[in-house]
């Protein structure tokens, strides 16, 4: 487990930021909670390409759901040390 520039280099992005933010602080998060609060985004297509870019980093990863609102989004070991490393 150890965070690559690569990774946090996705994170230069404000809007990446904002999205990977607040997955870390609330641990897990659904895609419409996300969507409610106005991060990465005012569109559902929006918030979920932010989110895509920090899967493909390794830096959060999800639980999928038939319904997409309810996908679940959780902060990985690499996104936790990615956090620590940023702050």
């Amino acid at each position: 487990m150890s965070v690559d520039i690569a990774q946090l280099s996705v994170l230069c992005e404000p809007a990446v930021r904002n999205v990977f933010n607040e997955v870390v602080k609330r641990r897990t998060v659904q895609l419409g909670e996300l969507v409610r609060l106005g991060r990465g985004g005012a569109t559902r297509a929006g918030t979920r390409q932010l989110l895509d870019k920090l899967k493909d980093a390794r830096l959060i990863a999800e639980q999928p759901s038939t319904l997409d609102e309810f996908s679940t989004y959780y902060v990985t070991a690499d996104g936790l040390e990615a956090d620590r490393k940023l702050r």
